[in-house]
């Protein structure tokens, strides 16, 4: 029990074999850690093939990378799905260990979704990156559903364009659509962008551009209610949840292989 509690925290296995040995006075060897916690990749199986509820009303996908030197990478893609229920309960759904953000891995990462049960009856909203490779996934296996593009992600595309020294002036401009009183209508935020676009057209053409072509998906979660919002206009908490999980990995250095990337992901998710 001692054992399954620290590596679930996150601590090494290097460093599990001294806290046994500090609390109980047994040295246990790292190897023996290891062959324990291999034990658990039966229940990370049956996890990612459990059943799903269909009560989910917003659905965010990213592909995240975390450190792994199997096969003689540093890192490793992790495409995952986290949703957001009507009483307001998240959950990260689940996740999928991948080579790149393809269509064809996509699709695949989704049509396992939706044939577990989360097949989008609820749905309201999907928000995602803006990886054309997804959005073609989203498009075919949940084409109903309408597509929010993240507005963190694409202000960092916005933001490629402009100058390092013009950078902050630009972001500032954008900011009272996410600030604390933030524009409640898609008429008060429509307001807000055609002042941006007046005041950096001619300086920044590609910048504007790049919010342009896509405006009518970045202003998609205007049709949810008021307070859903700041939760629905980006797909960032799937990056703090990650932050935090790199966090507690750090300890870990690298993982030698994809099983052990599976089950540790699995156990800090837990």
């Amino acid at each position: 029990k001692l054992i399954a509690d620290c590596y679930w925290r996150g601590i090494s296995t290097r460093d599990v074999t001294h806290v046994v040995h500090q609390l109980a006075g047994v040295h246990v060897a790292s190897s023996v850690v290891t062959r324990l916690t291999k034990k658990w990749d039966v229940e990370t199986k049956q996890w990612h093939k459990r059943a799903l509820g269909d009560d989910f009303i917003y659905l965010m996908f990213d592909g995240v990378w975390i450190k792994n030197r199997s096969m003689g990478e540093k890192r490793r893609l992790v495409l995952v799905a986290y949703g957001v229920k009507a009483d307001g309960s998240r959950e990260m759904i689940d996740y999928q260990l991948s080579q790149s953000e393809s269509e064809s891995n996509w699709q695949k990462f989704l049509t396992q979704l939706c044939t577990r049960g989360l097949v989008g009856k609820n749905l309201k909203l999907i928000v995602s990156d803006g990886c054309k490779g997804l959005q073609n996934a989203i498009d075919t296996v949940y084409p109903l559903t309408e597509h929010q593009l993240c507005w963190a992600h694409k202000m960092r595309n916005i933001l490629k364009n402009v100058k390092p020294c013009d950078q902050e002036k630009v972001h500032q401009g954008l900011k009272p659509l996410f600030g604390v009183e933030a524009a409640a209508t898609k008429q008060s935020a429509m307001a807000v962008i055609w002042r941006w676009q007046k005041q950096w057209r001619d300086l920044y053409p590609k910048a504007v551009k790049c919010l342009d072509r896509d405006l009518e998906r970045l202003l998609l979660y205007f049709d949810c209610p008021k307070e859903h919002h700041k939760a629905v206009r980006t797909s960032n908490h799937i990056e703090r949840q990650f932050k935090e999980l790199r966090r507690r990995m750090r300890s870990m250095e690298v993982l030698p292989n994809k099983d052990c990337a599976d089950r540790t992901l699995y156990a800090l998710m837990q």
